[in-house]
């Protein structure tokens, strides 16, 4: 596929992607505009222990490795009323029943956790590098994931603009990227890795070993020194090499 209309596939996915997520989340929930609610403060909030987070909603979290199991959660009183956080059977759910036009800033702690899902615009990164296996990362509808740490089998799955950013190591990742999304794991080195892209989408790896399949526009960007197994690629896919 042409580079020019490479370009124009992924922004229209990103776009259709951004405004079902926006329409959806806007009729689902209350609308708060940016009027003035008064001043923000820091809500803290004790958490039952959980190994799996699900975030839903226009929230930034940055998750902090901890002895204890906390949420701090800084927003103004309108926006504090309408957020439910809840731990149900090990799973952290951190949602909002209104939409903001701002994300919300939280602190998550926690000693470590072995699954995310991000949705609904949302970021989730981590500054600490942690220590867990298996650990598996889902981005969608234009959501943002940053990760950093070791594991031994790790599950990649970014769709509709979203992405996902890692570095340390694992032994083995299997990678899925679709509409319009990206997945960067350049400094992320794997023993073994089974990776799947299209619509647009674009994956870039490190591993000694990689099974890769590619489609629809898409591009998967390898390390030079890696064995790559024969490629299956279809409507435009593209595999290289990356500087």
């Amino acid at each position: 596929m042409k580079t020019s209309n490479k370009i124009l596939l992924i922004a229209f996915v990103v776009v259709i992607a951004i405004i079902t997520t926006v329409l959806i989340v806007a009729k689902k929930n209350t609308i708060i505009g940016d009027q003035e609610r008064g001043p923000k403060f820091t809500e803290e909030t004790s958490l039952d222990p959980f190994n799996k987070i699900e975030v839903l909603g226009g929230f930034e979290i940055e998750f902090i490795k901890s002895s204890d199991s906390k949420i701090e959660v800084n927003a103004d009183s309108v926006v504090h009323q309408h957020i439910t956080i809840d731990v149900k059977d090990s799973i952290l759910t951190i949602k909002s029943d209104a939409f903001s036009f701002s994300q919300v800033k939280c602190k998550l702690y926690s000693p470590s956790f072995k699954g995310i899902v991000a949705a609904g615009g949302s970021m989730f990164y981590t500054n600490d590098s942690l220590l867990s296996d298996p650990v598996s990362l889902k981005a969608t509808s234009g959501s943002t994931i940053k990760f950093k740490g070791s594991c031994g089998d790790l599950e990649l799955e970014a769709k509709s603009g979203s992405s996902i950013e890692i570095f340390g190591l694992a032994n083995s990742v299997v990678m899925s990227a679709s509409a319009g999304s990206e997945i960067n794991a350049k400094e992320f080195k794997t023993v073994n890795a089974v990776v799947k892209a299209s619509s647009g989408s674009d994956i870039y790896l490190n591993s000694e070993n990689i099974s890769a399949e590619v489609s629809s526009g898409a591009t998967i960007f390898y390390n030079k020194d890696a064995n790559l197994k024969a490629p299956t690629i279809s409507s435009g896919g593209e595999i290289r090499p990356f500087n």
